[in-house]
């Protein structure tokens, strides 16, 4: 006999954990018994970031990104259950125990191991293996992996619940798709994309402000909130850098980012069409070899020639570029070989020269030598005449840096045919009044010049290619952000190898 002040913890402990392990005959007391197949739940629920560890002591891959932790659960009846473990009970039966109006009642569960480990092998295929019962991944991949295995998981009957929320947030749940097509306009290349989260529409402007700012969340129309998937972090941040927005709806891509665009394709990232002109590049293996024109009166050495056909190559494809001989190789007669060539094909339309003081004279000099059916300007020295209209008839305009600093507001009005710089290393700063103003130059094709074009550092070289491909190494911002980025990874590689 118990005692009737022992009654109520004697069933509660004794009799409860006699129930759940055997099989119990009840007289004075009530058995409910639950028995079934078990409805799987993937429930989830966010674990705080800025840790480097997550509730695991596993280390996590960024120390900002919030984590998602897993568990799988297992419901019978009204209630759901943990996964098994190894230290808990043999059979993993459950019993609960209350007490209503004076009489005892039991609710038991009978749990099915054998189907509860089923289970967990469905999500071990997908590279889901629970540690304590539980799963965790950044936040990022969380919602990827649950978008790319939305199927699987509906055909295997798992069920994905969320589990509160840090933030009362209430997650979107789905696919996340993008598609990219590229296709190729006169001066550029048109970018098109369509972004679906679930049933919704979502406009790639916003998607991609938000990736170059590193966000990772935003809000659908429903009110629930998405998670922009990691991989989208890794594959497209380039080329949203790259990308430049004309307008709310017209978003372009610089044809010297072709190379980009064709890698993009390749894996597969975006869908690319282009003409049969830069489909050649495909199979491209080597420069071809360019005529002089004929109105040119010189003779190049093979090195000179191999720059001219370098010319002639980035005009056919319409790049701007840089010829970085060293001094006294000639890259004055190679550029007007090509200067030539385009008096030729476009007589009349004035190139821009843009030099250092000291360098007008010897250009002038041997653009008559080389080219004397060209028709020069020299625009320099107090008495110019500052009406850029003037240059309409001409083939080539000689001037300095320094004119074009104090008359950028006039020259910018005139679209030339190309803008070459030499001794370009004097616009290596980017932000100089030289070099936003040489910028503000329009034309139909750019080149520079230069014997130096890395005097100090990186930023010299970001600066003129800048110029002549404007886009082509990102921005400022980006660019210094993948060169430190390089410089650290470099750092550490000589780390470990000096280990």
């Amino acid at each position: 006999m118990v005692e009737r002040k022992f009654e109520l913890e004697y069933y509660r402990k004794f009799v409860n954990n006699l129930i759940t392990q055997f099989e119990v005959v009840g007289t004075g007391f009530q058995i409910n018994t639950e028995q079934g197949t078990p409805q799987a739940l993937l429930a989830f629920n966010e674990l705080p970031g800025g840790s480097k560890e997550n509730l695991f002591g596993e280390e996590l891959e960024s120390l900002n990104e919030e984590s998602i932790v897993f568990e799988l659960r297992f419901r019978y009846g009204e209630y759901d259950f943990g996964i098994l473990t190894k230290d808990g009970e043999s059979n993993g039966n459950s019993c609960r125990f209350e007490e209503k109006d004076g009489e005892f009642i039991f609710w038991k569960t009978v749990r099915t191991p054998q189907v509860e480990k089923k289970f967990e092998t469905i999500l071990k295929k997908k590279e889901m293996v629970f540690n304590h019962g539980k799963f965790s991944l950044p936040k990022t991949k969380a919602f990827e992996w649950l978008g790319t295995n939305e199927d699987y998981l509906e055909e295997n009957k798992i069920k994905i619940v969320q589990r509160g929320s840090l933030n009362g947030k209430t997650y979107h749940i789905g696919k996340a798709q993008i598609t990219i097509e590229i296709n190729e306009n006169i001066d550029w290349f048109d970018v098109k994309a369509l972004i679906k989260f679930g049933i919704y529409l979502v406009p790639f402007a916003k998607i991609r402000k938000l990736i170059i700012q590193g966000k990772t969340e935003f809000e659908l129309p429903n009110g629930e909130v998405a998670v922009i998937p990691a991989s989208w972090f890794v594959n497209y941040s380039e080329l949203f850098n790259f990308i430049e927005e004309r307008s709310s709806e017209e978003l372009v891509l610089r044809k010297h980012h072709l190379a980009f665009a064709r890698e993009l394709q390749n894996g597969e990232l975006v869908r690319l069409n282009l003409s049969l002109k830069l489909e050649r590049l495909r199979k491209f293996d080597a420069i071809e070899d360019y005529e002089l024109p004929e109105s040119f009166e010189g003779i190049l050495r093979p090195y000179q020639h191999a720059g001219y056909n370098w010319l002639r190559f980035l005009n056919e494809y319409q790049f701007g570029g840089c010829l970085a001989d060293d001094m006294g190789l000639g890259k004055t007669v190679q550029t007007l070989a090509l200067l030539a060539h385009e008096g030729e094909e476009n007589p009349g339309f004035a190139s821009l020269l843009v030099m250092p003081t000291s360098l007008i004279y010897n250009w002038e000099l041997e653009a008559r030598k080389f080219t004397p059916k060209l028709k020069i300007m020299v625009y320099s020295g107090a008495s110019r005449i500052k009406d850029p209209w003037k240059f309409r008839g001409y083939d080539i305009v000689l001037t300095s840096y320094g004119i074009v600093r104090l008359d950028v507001d006039i020259l910018k009005d005139f679209y030339f045919n190309y803008v070459i710089l030499d001794e370009s290393q004097a616009i290596k700063n980017p932000t100089s009044n030289i070099a936003v103003a040489v910028n503000k130059l329009k034309s139909k094709r750019r080149l520079i010049l230069t014997g130096t074009p890395v005097e100090n550092g990186t930023m010299d070289l970001w600066s003129q290619m800048n110029f002549v491909n404007p886009g082509l190494l990102g921005n400022q911002n980006l660019f210094k952000k993948n060169n430190i980025s390089s410089r650290s990874k470099s750092k550490t590689t000589r780390k470990r190898r000096s280990v």
